[in-house]
């Protein structure tokens, strides 16, 4: 589910995102996932980092048309990217990421998911029913598979260097291996 896409700049602030692979295929970025995204400049491909803020514009200011190589920063502006600053000269980005999945509409659509996966989130709501006797609801399933909708958790957790998690009442528990 891994993919990679190409979008050429042209001299444009605002982007489509791209709709086909590299490969030529009908494929969209999943934007709630995360993504990387590069530039190639000068034969090289240069990593573009998120945000544009005040000090960007301050340097090159987009409104007012100024422009400049490579593109550094990008964001998302509603459904487009707004890369910064305005280059130059045409360049292409890459976007690297997951795709979205292919809808199941016909008995003949292959599934993206591995099966296992999918009979363990059916079997779940067929469970959840059985004990509730209502259906499952789409936000319930979220919640509690998040797996399913292709995002997991983006809660933050702290990391002990050496081992360890932090607990919620601040006790840190380390695993030791014992030769």
């Amino acid at each position: 589910m891994e993919d990679r896409w190409n979008v050429s700049t042209g001299n444009a602030r605002y982007l489509d995102f791209p709709v086909t692979n590299i490969q030529g295929n009908a494929s969209t970025v999943a934007k709630e996932r995360p993504f990387s995204v590069s530039t190639y400049y000068n034969n090289y491909w240069l990593p573009v980092e998120y945000g544009i803020g005040i000090d960007e514009y301050n340097c090159f200011n987009s409104d007012l048309s100024e422009t400049g190589d490579p593109v550094q920063r990008w964001r998302f502006a509603g459904a487009q990217l707004e890369i910064w600053p305005i280059p130059n000269t045409a360049q292409t980005l890459r976007l690297s990421g997951v795709r979205e999945l292919n809808p199941l509409l016909a008995d003949t659509d292959t599934a993206d998911l591995d099966d296992l996966l999918l009979s363990a989130v059916c079997g779940w709501r067929e469970t959840t029913e059985a004990k509730t006797g209502k259906l499952a609801g789409e936000s319930q399933l979220a919640e509690r598979a998040p797996f399913a909708k292709g995002s997991l958790s983006q809660e933050k957790q702290d990391f002990i260097l050496g081992g360890g998690m932090k607990q919620e009442d601040g006790r840190v528990i380390r695993v030791v291996v014992a030769k």
